[in-house]
């Protein structure tokens, strides 16, 4: 069952639960406390903007015993201007 689209977190939602940005070649990692249901909230997250960004790639990754959560985001060239609005003031080191 899908959920409603009005209880899948957009991008607003999301990103001031970030705890740390950090840069790639191709994108971002964005980190996140790893607490009950932030997890379902981050998956979620990829399932909408995946529809909708087709260009993006996502990928998350939790690490046994580890106490964050990495949203990676990337792509083809162009990627990763086009994130840089979404992240600017959260980048490590800003």
């Amino acid at each position: 069952m899908r959920p409603h689209l009005r209880q899948v977190p957009r991008p607003r939602d999301l990103l001031p639960r970030v705890k740390k940005v950090t840069e790639t070649a191709t994108g971002y990692v964005l980190f996140f406390d790893r607490v009950e249901g932030e997890l379902a909230l981050v998956a979620s997250f990829v399932e909408l903007e995946s529809q909708c960004c087709a260009f993006l790639d996502f990928a998350i990754r939790v690490e046994s015993g580890g106490s964050t959560i990495a949203l990676e985001l990337g792509g083809a060239e162009g990627t990763k201007e086009f994130l840089r609005p979404l992240v600017e003031g959260r980048l490590n080191g800003s």
